[in-house]
């Protein structure tokens, strides 16, 4: 299976272009979305998402999936109309995206971070794995133009600051095992409930079945 998406992917930049401006100077807002899996906590800029995280609380088995729709009011009562109107968009798409519909976000996305070259590619490479569709570490590696370097990509996925919107969570380990995600046993729930709300397939054991993908390992 094609692993690139087939729908117009998000709009991917890492980092602005022409002089950096000083994150100081930049007009963040946050917005916090329920899913079904748990809250996200999504930061934009003027223009793109920044940042993406779940909220994961200490002493549960899952993500959160009973917090209320929070916005910050005192950081989006002052918000500028683009801001608004990105922020709709943002929940429009997460609704169409876990009914079910298999369509790619097209969000524009701005990561910020002074970045590797080797990071960035994997990133860009990562954005374009289809909703349903997984690459394993070393297949996106391969992808990126450093083949051995499985366990990098590794590293590139956990800090990746952008959860959901650039999918690590369709990379996952050779032979069809989950990997990591978000640092622990939640997190990995969390990764199996996002990739069988795509409608990727697995095995009895758990695993990504590669065969039912019509894929190989």
């Amino acid at each position: 299976m094609n692993h690139r998406s087939t729908s117009t992917p998000a709009e991917y930049s890492d980092g602005p272009t022409g002089r950096r401006e000083d994150p100081a100077d930049r007009d963040y807002r946050t917005q916090r979305f329920p899913t079904p899996f748990g809250d996200i906590d999504v930061t934009i800029n003027d223009h793109a998402i920044v940042a993406a995280h779940y909220i994961m609380h200490p002493g549960t088995t899952d993500p959160d999936v009973t917090g209320p729709d929070v916005t910050d009011s005192a950081a989006t009562s002052d918000m500028s109309e683009a801001q608004r109107r990105l922020f709709t968009q943002i929940g429009e798409e997460l609704d169409e995206y876990f009914s079910g519909t298999g369509k790619a976000f097209t969000l524009p996305l701005d990561v910020e971070d002074d970045s590797t070259e080797f990071t960035k590619s994997v990133r860009e490479e990562m954005a374009q794995i289809s909703p349903g569709d997984v690459l394993t570490y070393g297949e996106l590696a391969e992808a990126a133009g450093r083949p051995r370097a499985a366990r990098a990509v590794g590293s590139v996925c956990r800090t990746n600051p952008i959860q959901l919107f650039i999918p690590c969570h369709r990379v996952v380990a050779t032979g069809g095992s989950l990997g990591g995600y978000m640092g622990g046993a939640r997190g990995l729930v969390l990764k199996q409930q996002l990739l069988d709300r795509e409608g990727v397939p697995f095995t009895a054991n758990g695993k990504v079945d590669f065969q039912e993908l019509g894929r190989r390992q």
